[in-house]
Formats: structure tokens, sequence, C-alpha cells
């Protein structure tokens, strides 16, 4: 059964350098650094953004944290993963560096304290927006809508696109 409750964002920071590497990498120093005679480049440790292997080692490395704390991935979404913690379902949506939390507060704070422990976070509290979109709680209905209009105005903007009346 499921309890209402509400939704919540955290946002991993750095989230790729929190991934290891399987594969060896190297990358050319950066204009200015120096490096000794003996070598000409660097080795990477962890994943940076911009490596193609780097949102799969991420993805890995917080799915098996997640699974730890005993949350379930679905077998038609992965990223999208719930647990039952103390007679509740409890979501959590993942995408790239930012996670949607649904569920009762006690829940959220559990899975923040967990997450809090190995990865550094910002949390922004009750859902307001994510990718790009606007999210409305209506208190009364106890539902959630999510709004493009902003997006769709800045997608607009950015693209040069005017709008234009056309006779039928």
């Amino acid at each position: 059964m499921f309890s209402a409750g509400h939704c919540y964002t955290v946002m991993f920071t750095y989230a790729f350098l929190n991934a290891d590497l399987e594969e060896i990498e190297y990358i050319w120093p950066p204009d200015g650094v120096v490096l000794d005679v003996s070598s000409d480049v660097f080795q990477l440790k962890k994943a940076l953004n911009g490596l193609k292997q780097a949102p799969r080692a991420w993805y890995e490395k917080i799915d098996t944290k997640l699974k730890q704390m005993g949350f379930m991935s679905m077998v038609n979404e992965s990223c999208l993963y719930y647990r039952v913690f103390r007679g509740s379902l409890f979501f959590i949506a993942f995408y790239v560096n930012d996670l949607i939390m649904c569920g009762l507060l006690e829940s959220n704070d559990d899975v923040k304290k967990h997450l809090c422990n190995k990865y550094k976070m910002k949390d922004f509290g009750c859902i307001h927006r994510i990718l790009g979109c606007e999210v409305l709680y209506d208190e009364y209905a106890g539902t959630y809508s999510i709004i493009q209009t902003k997006y769709v105005k800045e997608i607009c903007t950015y693209l040069t696109v005017v709008p234009l009346s056309v006779p039928l």
C-alpha cells in the first residue's frame, strides 16, 4: 500500500568523480601545467565529465549503493528504484546526478542520511523544478503537475524562434 507523501530532490555534487574507472585512461595536461620530464600525460583514477565511460561508471556505483540500502530497480526502467520502509513504499527516480525521492518524510530523511555519509549532495527540499520544468504541488488534491511553459520559452529563445500568425 502506498502511503501519500511528498517528492523531494537532491543533487550529487561532482557525481562522476565518485565513480572509479575500470579501464586505464590518460589525459594530456591542461595548458600551463608543467609535468616532470619522465611523464607527459596524467592517468585518471576517477571518472570525469566528458568521458564516454563516466555515466556508466557512476550509474554502477549509485546502483550498488541503492541496492545495499534495500532498494530494487524496476525491470523496465533501471533508473527507477523502490523499497518498503516501515510499511510504506518509497520511490527514487535517478537521472545523472539528480534524485527525485517520493514517499514519507521519515523515509526521505533515512535515505538522505545514508547517501550523505557516502557522497556530497545538495538538498533542494520539496520538488519545484526538474529537468528544466516547473513542478507544482496541489495540497488540496494531493497531486503534482509538471509545467513546461518556462522550459519551452527558454528553448524558443535559444533557437531564436519567433511566433508568427499564419493565415488559414
